[in-house]
């Protein structure tokens, strides 16, 4: 078997995903856009070395569009939201155990500057909503895109932003 390049990787994630959503069947559709999403996060991951290279974009951007396909067949539904931050927002996603309204222990989770919101759904997300919590998971200000208008910020910004965000009252 020879190794794939990020290129033939990103064009035959469609095909590995399951191709789409299955009509009558919301959790194989589900399961095959998570399956997606990491696909095209994993391929996005080997681009780093290569920032400004388009694939790199496209791969993130599918990556969100899968996982947010995915998002939206979840009972509760995971609800995308944007958090302000110092005239931009922080992309993310909140987690609810249950619809009843009850106020519940929140769990806060966030990646750093190769990780993105919609990984941490495996890695602590979905437990924490498992066992009632209500989880909002989000790219701090570090994270992302480190080629386009939408780059936020340097390390000692996202030092600066856990400072305060622990110390705020």
């Amino acid at each position: 078997m020879r190794p794939a390049s990020p290129s033939t990787v990103i064009r035959g994630l469609p095909a590995l995903a399951g191709g789409g959503r299955p009509a009558g069947h919301p959790v194989s559709a589900r399961d095959g856009f998570l399956r997606a999403s990491n696909y095209y996060r994993s391929a996005e991951f080997f681009l780093h070395g290569h920032p400004c290279d388009p694939r790199h974009e496209h791969a993130y951007e599918r990556s969100v569009q899968c996982f947010r396909s995915a998002a939206a067949l979840f009972s509760p539904r995971i609800e995308p939201v944007q958090i302000p931050y110092e005239g931009t927002t922080l992309p993310g996603y909140l987690y609810r155990a249950d619809t009843s309204g009850e106020p519940r222990p929140t769990v806060v989770m966030h990646n750093g500057f190769d990780g993105t919101a919609e990984e941490m759904h495996f890695f602590g997300a979905m437990a924490g909503v498992e066992r009632g919590y209500t989880v909002l998971a989000f790219d701090g200000p570090v994270s992302r895109d480190r080629c386009t208008a939408r780059a936020w910020s340097s390390a000692p910004a996202g030092r600066t932003w856990w400072v305060r965000c622990w110390t705020s009252p």
